[in-house]
């Protein structure tokens, strides 16, 4: 008789609990329900954050802002390009390395940028520190001051496909290139000199 008891309180939970289910799945078919807002509405207005800037300003800037394309690598070929920021960096694993932030400086694919990292581990030493010096750092405490303006070299880059399918740049190759006597690239200043010399220039 027990038994029977408990089956049947198993049974009428079983129903009402489909029943409830039932309930909000209908309620959320409802229109108003699926309009409804799921959150609250930011409090903060355009005024409590344009630090003196106007909102017709901004208005403005918005409407004739053309929107960035989205971030796509360059396809594999030999370019050259503009060294623009050097830094020293650390990998989530700990290893120690220099980032170089290039742009391209021509071509198709003008204004590109793409990124590249030096690793001074013991195993990649070797081969960071002939890259290093192609670019004019002969130094490590070279790595900790800002690059003077005008660098460029020449690079070769492969597309690499990720196990997801994503695509990015790996630098295979890095030539020494110079440093341009205007790096505001003005086409009457003159053209690149050869050689480099952080310390002082080209030579």
């Amino acid at each position: 008789m027990a038994s029977a008891t408990f089956a049947q309180r198993d049974d009428e939970s079983s129903v009402g609990y489909h029943a409830v289910y039932r309930k909000m799945i209908d309620a959320y078919r409802r229109p108003a329900a699926r309009n409804k807002p799921m959150s609250k509405e930011n409090p903060r207005k355009l005024s409590d954050i344009l630090n003196g800037q106007s909102h017709e300003e901004l208005a403005r800037l918005f409407d004739e802002t053309e929107a960035a394309p989205d971030f796509a690598p360059v396809p594999t070929g030999n370019y050259e390009v503009d060294l623009v920021h050097g830094e020293l960096y650390e990998s989530q694993k700990g290893t120690a390395g220099y980032k170089l932030h290039l742009v391209v400086a021509d071509g198709e694919c003008k204004g590109k940028k793409i990124w590249h990292t030096l690793w001074l581990s013991e195993l990649a030493m070797p081969y960071s520190k002939r890259d290093l010096k192609k670019i004019g750092i002969e130094t490590l405490s070279q790595c900790e001051q800002p690059l003077p303006p005008g660098i460029f070299c020449k690079i070769k880059v492969v597309l690499h496909t990720e196990d997801d399918g994503s695509t990015r740049n790996n630098v295979t190759k890095i030539e020494e290139g110079g440093i341009r006597q205007d790096p505001t690239g003005d086409p009457d200043f003159g053209g690149p000199r050869t050689g480099l010399d952080t310390t002082g220039g080209a030579v």
